[in-house]
């Protein structure tokens, strides 16, 4: 799938409960997740009882030979942190791993595809390179964005605003099928590369559909939100009539 709103990823949380609901909370699945997000206290082991698992070749692996679903974004934190002028865009930066794994194992492939996640939070800058000047990549760490929103205006990560109330629309797409490559292709740079030019082009496709019949997915969310906020205080007025009504009744 493609990552989006920063660390919030709204998507990850709705694929995992799709998936579930799919094939049973009894069936075993998994999310790659970085390193670090697994050494931090209280977090690790939370993440790790919903089915985090380290983002490495050898633990997906052993996944996928249980029959487990596993879940990747590819992108991680480059694609969370797309500019927003950048925000309709599948950004997987190249990565390539979770193509030789599912050449090697042969399985199918979903894409996933999330749209509105990134309209929830204006990133001004990824900070690529503010990233590379403080050493973040020795833990894996591309980025150091630069964001803008209510109530801080123009911060950094380390401030970061509160998610808006974008509507979010997760599709999963018809699974690719790669098997008939056969596990050596898992070492054919070219037969790698097609396979990434193929599901992000899907992705693409279907990002640039959703953003054509969505394209105001801030105005979507706060729509929803004023709806909702308007039928809870008709359907209070309503209690509170009917109570003086029946506290009428019982006055001698």
């Amino acid at each position: 799938g493609n990552h989006s709103c920063l660390f919030y990823m709204p998507e990850a949380w709705i694929c995992g409960q799709a998936v579930l609901s799919r094939r049973g909370i009894g069936a075993p699945a998994y999310l790659l997740t970085y390193d670090l997000l697994l050494a931090l206290p209280g977090i690790g082991p939370m993440l790790r009882r919903l089915g985090a698992v380290p983002a490495s070749a050898g633990d997906a692996e052993q996944a996928l030979a249980r029959d487990a679903c596993v879940v990747v974004y590819p992108g991680g934190d480059l694609d969370a942190c797309r500019p927003w002028t950048q925000r309709n865009r599948i950004d997987f930066g190249g990565r390539q791993g979770f193509i030789r794994l599912a050449l090697r194992t042969g399985v199918p492939v979903v894409p996933v595809v999330a749209h509105g996640g990134q309209h929830a939070v204006v990133v001004l800058s990824r900070g690529d390179r503010l990233a590379r000047a403080a050493g973040l990549h020795s833990l894996r760490i591309k980025v150091f964005p630069f964001l803008a929103g209510p109530p801080f205006g123009v911060t950094s990560i380390l401030t970061p605003p509160p998610p808006m109330p974008a509507q979010l629309t997760v599709e999963f797409l018809p699974a690719l099928d790669w098997t008939g490559y056969g596990p050596d292709a898992a070492d054919d740079p070219a037969i790698v590369s097609g396979c990434y030019d193929d599901i992000t082009g899907r992705m693409q496709a279907a990002l640039d559909r959703l953003a054509a019949e969505r394209p105001y997915p801030l105005l979507d969310g706060y729509s929803r939100l004023t709806t909702r906020a308007a039928a809870g205080a008709m359907r209070r007025a309503g209690d509170l009539s009917r109570a003086l009504s029946r506290a009428g009744h019982l006055v001698p």
